[in-house]
């Protein structure tokens, strides 16, 4: 019997330790809340009830009759619940989403690099998956982003080979990427597409015309989705951040706003409760460039030899990376808010993806040790974070599934939020947790920002519907340390949605209420609560 190479068993067991110790704190909680996850697990929740013929679910949601790139993640998610309780499918989706990222970037560099540098891509890889994307919850993102990895690095080691056989497996994995997340699948076309032309030399023409054939066969999907994509308004670039071209702040604002790796205010450090500028020094994106500037010294050294050995098929990741880290300095924040966000924050991950398989060492153990060094303390402090995070957020979740009780199976429910808590972590958990009121039952739980999209896999029966929901939640919840959070302005749409549509809303939950607001609630919910514990409220409509 044939033992596995001892690197790699030391490689599977640093992966497996950087998972355990990165994952710790999900399992650390009975609960575990991030802040778009409660409404993928409800969406999840009423995939399954509508495939069961739910027919009260069935009067005021229906499965997308259009194959949407958002989904995956939702029917893994449904997956899970028919075997375990909501908890304990949030934390394996949200373990599992991150394991896969980590393995996929360590999948790639071995396809192009082989043994060498493997256990420093897995502390890149871990570090990249702490990205705040992934700490929000958009697992269909961290799902497309890893099949971006792993469809690439197959490609790459198939690349002078490509055959019919070949074909048929990486399609499917296409067609994975696209209907996990458009932007991944975009990049992940145009980035075989680069690699196949940078390297054109070097690849049989047979297996280059499969390799078109794979790209061109995906080709009807995208075509589909931007005609669709039309319906749910203009697809327009926007910049969020860069108003004045020719100004240095607006520039150094449009860049850090988008930093995907700041999972705690800049001037905030784990269990510490005082908040300093001098912590900005513990940055986990500071430490992140200067760990990337040390791989990339190593890589290109002062020694012209060292430079003459990079070959062209290496140039050619380095070029594809710094491609995309252009997109991410000069591209738009994304195509207008109902077509999603956050467009170079995902672009940004993908580049660093891509830099994964470029690094060489070339012997310089001092270099080596000071980028590795840099990544272990990135993920020691990231694991702190997230330790962090995890215990903050259960108690305000429990509070929120003790109200579960207290609403009927059939009762429509509708929230205000008031964030009054200090910003500290990027996520936040209240503006979203109210959907997870509605497992188990049988009526609509309208803080579903997912109701007011075109693109996820359960939307509302009528057009009505999901304009009321898309206006509900742009208008309902309130970040009180916001200065730039207009009260006012959002109160009167607030208002006018009532105006049309508080009889949609049996139940009005209220977290931390403001008196401002009490003359707006008691148009059409009663004056008093019917349960109250600590800042959540409910009320009932007066009929």
């Amino acid at each position: 019997m044939k033992f596995p190479d001892k690197h790699y068993l030391r490689i599977l067991l640093l992966f497996i330790g950087l998972i355990v110790v990165s994952c710790s704190a999900i399992w650390s909680v009975e609960y575990y809340f991030n802040q778009d996850g409660s409404p993928h697990l409800y969406n999840a929740y009423l995939i399954l009830e509508l495939l069961k013929g739910n027919d009260s679910i069935a009067q005021f949601a229906m499965l997308n009759p259009h194959l949407v790139p958002n989904l995956t993640g939702h029917w893994i998610l449904a997956f899970l619940l028919v075997i375990f309780e909501p908890a304990t499918a949030t934390k394996i989706m949200v373990t599992l989403t991150f394991a896969l990222f980590v393995a996929s970037v360590g999948w790639l560099r071995f396809q192009v690099a082989g043994k060498e540098g493997l256990g420093t891509a897995l502390l890149l890889g871990t570090v990249l998956a702490f990205n705040w994307l992934w700490f929000w919850g958009f697992y269909n993102y961290i799902l497309a982003a890893t099949c971006f990895s792993f469809s690439l690095g197959l490609w790459w080691r198939w690349r002078q080979k490509m055959n019919f056989l070949r074909f048929l497996i990486l399609f499917p994995l296409l067609i994975f990427t696209f209907y996990s997340h458009l932007i991944s699948f975009g990049f992940l076309i145009a980035a075989i597409g680069f690699l196949l032309t940078a390297n054109y030399k070097s690849i049989p023409k047979k297996s280059a015309a499969w390799t078109v054939a794979v790209i061109a066969s995906t080709m009807p999907l995208l075509i589909n989705y931007l005609y669709f994509g039309h319906t749910g308004g203009a697809i327009e670039p926007e910049w969020n951040y860069l108003k004045n071209p020719l100004s240095i702040s607006n520039w150094w604002t449009h860049f850090v706003a988008t930093d995907p790796f700041s999972l705690i205010s800049r001037k905030a450090v784990p269990f510490v409760e005082f908040t300093s500028p001098v912590f900005a020094l513990f940055s986990s994106t500071l430490s992140l460039v200067i760990a990337l500037l040390l791989l990339a010294h190593g890589t290109f050294g002062s020694n012209k030899a060292q430079k003459r050995n990079l070959i062209s098929e290496q140039k050619s990741w380095i070029v594809l990376a710094m491609i995309l880290i252009m997109i991410w300095a000069l591209g738009p924040d994304g195509f207008g808010k109902v077509h999603g966000g956050f467009l170079r924050e995902r672009t940004l991950i993908l580049a660093l993806v891509c830099f994964v398989p470029f690094f060489r060492i070339n012997g310089n153990r001092v270099i080596l040790l000071g980028a590795q060094a840099c990544l272990i303390l990135i993920i020691l402090f990231q694991t702190l974070v997230l330790w962090d995070y995890a215990h903050y957020a259960e108690p305000l979740g429990k509070q929120f599934l003790e109200a579960k009780d207290h609403i009927g199976p059939n009762d429509s429910v509708g929230s205000i939020i008031f964030v009054s808590n200090t910003r500290r972590f990027r996520p936040m958990p209240l503006s979203n947790i109210t959907p997870l009121l509605g497992i188990g039952k049988n009526a609509p739980i309208w803080d579903n920002f997912e109701f007011g999209n075109y693109y996820f896999p359960v939307v509302t029966k009528t057009s009505d519907e999901r304009e009321f929901v898309f206006n509900f939640r742009e208008s309902n919840t309130y970040d009180l340390n916001d200065p730039n959070e207009n009260v006012a302005e959002k109160r009167s749409r607030l208002e006018s949605v009532l105006i049309a549509n508080h009889n949609q809303i049996d139940i009005l939950l209220v977290w931390n209420e403001q008196p401002d607001f009490d003359s707006l609630r008691e148009k059409w919910f009663e004056i008093d609560p019917y349960f109250e514990s600590a800042e959540l409220k409910l009320f009932k409509h007066r009929r």
